[in-house]
């Protein structure tokens, strides 16, 4: 019986062998995968911005390349105060006095510049919501690979 115990015992280390050098083995690769990625994210980072710089001297929306293109997305939108803040307020009463509350709720910036857009506010009130909410626009990039969707 002591012979079969000792297989055993010999068994159950070598399993712990095994999984130590397996542990230690995938913990390198996630590590290694890890620093790849980050490698990638401050390429992909690196491009983008020169992308967009291009796009925007030529006036792009699509920037073509061997293996599909790149899609720009211009979105404007507004800068909205901060919650609780007395430009906050301000801009609330002034959404309120002009009974444009339902169509931007909340405030929220897109439905607040549809509203805008759509002249829904006087000239004075437009005028006091670009004071308080600058129009921005804001960049997107989309990668199209050719043959994928």
């Amino acid at each position: 019986m002591t012979p079969h115990l000792d297989r055993i015992k010999d068994l159950g280390r070598q399993v712990a062998e095994a999984v130590a050098t397996a542990r230690e083995s995938l913990a390198a690769r996630y590590l290694e995968a890890v620093s790849a990625a980050n490698a990638w994210e401050r390429t992909r980072e690196a491009c983008r911005d020169a992308l967009m710089e291009l796009a925007a001297a030529e006036q792009a929306e699509r920037l073509e390349a061997a293996g599909g293109w790149v899609e720009v997305k211009r979105i404007r939108t507004l800068s909205l105060p901060e919650a609780g803040t007395p430009q906050r307020e301000e801009l609330c009463a002034t959404i309120t006095r002009a009974g444009r509350w339902p169509e931007v709720a909340s405030p929220n910036a897109a439905r607040l510049l549809k509203a805008v857009d759509g002249g829904l506010f006087s000239p004075q009130e437009t005028g006091e919501i670009a004071r308080l909410c600058p129009t921005q626009t804001v960049c997107r990039l989309v990668g199209h690979v050719a043959g994928q969707q």
